[in-house]
């Protein structure tokens, strides 16, 4: 089988096990606008010697579970730093199985998530932080390689990924939620 086989099976897993990774979402989500590239002080180094915010900003109520969005490896796993400034909550980093990884900030790691066990696509992994400063998100970035760094040259804009969402919305007993999986196109 060749290489290029191979990173196609690999990506039709990937794209499966990301399907039933995400749950129910708040209608609405994701936007079509990327915050990806915006100048942040906090943010990733480029090499031109700026910093960029290089990630998506889901907002979502404070505790909603956030499950892996693929299966793999968790390679960092940081409590909650309080919740309030701009550096809030804590931080889940999964490797897949690919090499790409997913970070996910401003959250409380799930019980149980530790560096160096492996979970499957829709694991519990972490919690929305609470943050009393404004409304709560989580952060996600897309690394292509854990080793490449924090870094914007290492980074995917998320919206990449996150347009290809299919969103359903159903009634719920007093409330209206949308279920969200990924098509496997391009992956």
């Amino acid at each position: 089988m060749t290489r290029y086989a191979i990173a196609a099976l690999v990506g039709v897993a990937v794209a499966v096990a990301i399907s039933l990774a995400i749950q129910f979402l708040p209608e609405g989500l994701p936007s079509g606008v990327s915050e990806f590239g915006i100048p942040d002080p906090e943010g990733a180094l480029a090499p031109d010697g700026r910093r960029y915010h290089a990630g998506k900003d889901i907002f979502l109520p404070a505790g909603w579970p956030l499950r892996a969005p693929a299966g793999g490896r968790i390679v960092e796993v940081r409590a909650s730093r309080g919740s309030t400034g701009q550096v809030f909550g804590g931080v889940v980093k999964l490797e897949g199985y690919g090499g790409r990884v997913y970070v996910l900030r401003h959250v409380v790691p799930a019980r149980g998530v530790r560096v160096g066990i492996r979970v499957r696509a829709g694991r519990l992994i972490a919690r929305v932080a609470y943050w009393r400063d404004g409304g709560e998100h989580v952060h996600l970035e897309v690394w292509k390689t854990l080793r490449g760094g924090y870094f914007v040259r290492n980074m995917l804009d998320p919206i990449t990924v996150l347009r290809r969402v299919t969103t359903t919305c159903i009634r719920l007993p007093g409330q209206r939620a949308c279920f969200a999986s990924y098509r496997s196109e391009g992956w």
